[in-house]
């Protein structure tokens, strides 16, 4: 059981760890300092923050004395940014052992938080210098001399992190960075797919090697890695946006809209990633839907639009033509309001729905759209308030 859960840990599989890591605990086992550290570097594993800060900060409370792990636990503060503890725990550290590459490593980490890139460097070079096969240590550096907009020596950085520990995906996406800032995405192509196969489930990785597709001109598989990224779990809420923009680049209006929905109801669910891009799903959404001549639906989506102020004009705008061809269909007065107030907009039948020519003109006017694929797909009307199943395959591991 020790075996499988190392086995897990190293290869990124940390829920499954995570299960043997609490089996353990359990059996009577949870005073381990070494057992503690494993369950929290786990919830670091699976982006778990306030889990692993937790467990982190019992352990060290357990054993004042301890060094051991202590960089991981300054690199979950990092990212929580919670200076006030990072500078108290790099004080401690100091006073317990100053030479410890690991104290260079907590107060290395204590500068960047407070955007010291030039101390942070300083602090990492003389944990190396202590250990120089030190892989986290080396993919830190990499991240540093990333922000101080040094490219030549973030990527001796990463590579030398990746040399010591072929398994840390995080020294892969860094270096797939440093070539995507190069301008050389099929570099990043290959160190993004190298960080995928090592760190599946991660969101991050995955929309990033979907972008680098885009970049590519490869559309079909950008497509696939953000809908594998918001299956998987979409950490920042980026996947469903990107993936309905792909879908509108291929013409693919209905598959758009049901991207742009689903994004919405995520949004209400979870709170608002972006209001840019809620804003402009509604935008789509509206002009989609009286393209199809679903009025109550594009009515609806207008309406969200005037909560924002880059898109209030164009809803306004889009009211003025829902009320003039809801008219012109003869269901809806002038004044926009329905005759008969049991009918709905979608319900229309064929010769209320506007002609061909006036919905391309419409459609121009409300939703340019770029058309760089090679092949447009037939538009299919979108269900009212319903997500289609868009039925896109999971891509596998890269190899």
């Amino acid at each position: 059981m020790l075996e499988d859960k190392a086995v897990f840990l190293k290869i990124h599989e940390s829920e499954r760890a995570l299960s043997i890591l609490q089996r353990l605990s359990n059996s009577g086992f949870s005073a381990s300092g070494n057992l503690q550290a494993e369950i929290g570097l786990a919830y670091d594993g699976l982006r778990d923050m306030v889990m692993a800060a937790a467990q982190f900060k019992q352990l060290f409370t357990t054993f004042p004395c301890r060094l051991d792990n202590v960089d991981a636990y300054s690199n979950v503060l990092f990212v929580r940014e919670e200076s006030a503890e990072l500078a108290y725990l790099a004080h401690h550290c100091v006073e317990l052992d100053k030479y410890r590459p690991e104290t260079c490593c907590v107060v290395g980490n204590f500068f960047s938080l407070r955007g010291q890139h030039d101390k942070a460097v300083l602090y990492f070079q003389r944990a190396l210098k202590l250990r120089p096969s030190y892989s986290l240590v080396w993919t830190l550096v990499g991240h540093e001399y990333t922000e101080l907009r040094n490219t030549n020596a973030a990527v001796h950085a990463y590579r030398q992190a990746i040399a010591h520990n072929r398994h840390d995906f995080r020294a892969w996406y860094g270096l797939g960075q440093m070539y995507e800032i190069l301008d050389l995405p099929s570099f990043a192509l290959y160190y993004y797919r190298q960080a995928q196969y090592l760190a599946p489930t991660d969101s991050r990785l995955i929309v990033a090697l979907g972008e680098i597709y885009e970049r590519l001109n490869r559309v079909d598989e950008a497509k696939k890695c953000y809908w594998r990224a918001y299956c998987v779990g979409d950490i920042e809420g980026s996947a469903l946006v990107r993936l309905a923009q792909c879908f509108v680049q291929c013409n693919e209006d209905a598959e758009a809209a049901a991207a742009y929905t689903e994004f919405i109801k995520l949004c209400e669910h979870n709170g608002v990633h972006s209001q840019a891009e809620l804003a402009k799903a509604y935008n789509y959404l509206a002009a989609y839907h009286l393209l199809m001549g679903h009025f109550e639906d594009a009515t609806a989506a207008a309406n969200k639009c005037l909560e924002f102020p880059e898109t209030r004009e164009e809803a306004k705008a889009m009211f003025r033509q829902i009320s003039s061809w809801a008219a012109d269909a003869g269901l809806v007065r002038a004044d926009g309001l329905s005759d008969d107030p049991s009918s709905t907009a979608n319900d229309l039948s064929d010769d209320a729905v506007m002609d061909n020519s006036r919905k391309d003109t419409l459609w121009d006017d409300l939703q340019p759209r770029p058309r760089s694929c090679s092949e447009d797909v037939p538009t299919t009307p979108l269900p009212a308030g319903k997500f289609i199943d868009i039925s896109l395959p999971f891509i596998s591991s890269f190899q």
